[in-house]
């Protein structure tokens, strides 16, 4: 039986930031005094809605909030978040009270925003990933490369990765949902190599 539920939540620490150096109390007091769309702009510090667009182009409203708060986008948004997509933004724990402490202690940023996107290196074999976007994949999220890392790997630009990274991503998300779906796969089955 356990004594806590422990709740995570992941937000743009860097937008907030930026925001309460603003003078703002609140993400709603922000848009507020700007006449912006609370949902625009908590999308972007949930990490619901990516800045970037599936044409590596910032988006306008993202280029919005960076001219409002006269920060560059690199300012607000790591390169690991410019296309980051979560489909929510919290995760939620049961623990025993003997077990809090290590639960607490095991948390890091890396392993909490992988969960929520679902990105387990081993969901990859639902799709027919080429073997480059699976050197991507395994340099990227079991290796823990960064993207200029992972593109020195493969002499490529850190935007190519990024690009080939979030067509990987994309495919196997569309895939497992279906196989999900379907209760044709269990993802203990698979791993990648």
């Amino acid at each position: 039986m356990s004594d806590y539920r422990v709740t995570v939540r992941v937000k743009n620490a860097h937008i907030l930031k930026a925001i309460e150096e603003e003078g703002h109390e609140s993400v709603a007091a922000f848009c507020r005094a700007w006449g912006l769309p609370v949902q625009m702009v908590s999308g972007f510090i949930t990490f619901r809605v990516p800045p970037v667009g599936n044409n590596g182009v910032l988006k306008k409203p993202a280029a919005l909030l960076c001219s409002i708060l006269m920060k560059k986008p690199e300012e607000l948004w790591t390169d690991e978040q410019l296309y980051l997509k979560l489909p929510k933004c919290t995760a939620e724990v049961d623990v025993r009270e003997d077990e809090l402490e290590a639960t607490i202690r095991r948390l890091d940023a890396k392993t909490v925003v992988k969960k929520l996107m679902g990105k387990s290196t081993k969901q990859a074999e639902l799709v027919n990933v080429s073997p480059r976007r699976k050197q991507i994949l395994v340099e990227r999220f079991s290796n823990e490369k960064t993207l200029k890392e992972t593109a020195d790997i493969l002499n490529v630009c850190p935007e190519r990765i990024r690009q080939l990274e979030r067509d990987a991503l994309r495919k196997i998300r569309y895939n497992w949902a279906k196989h999900r779906e379907n209760g044709t796969l269990s993802v203990d089955d698979v791993e990648l190599k």
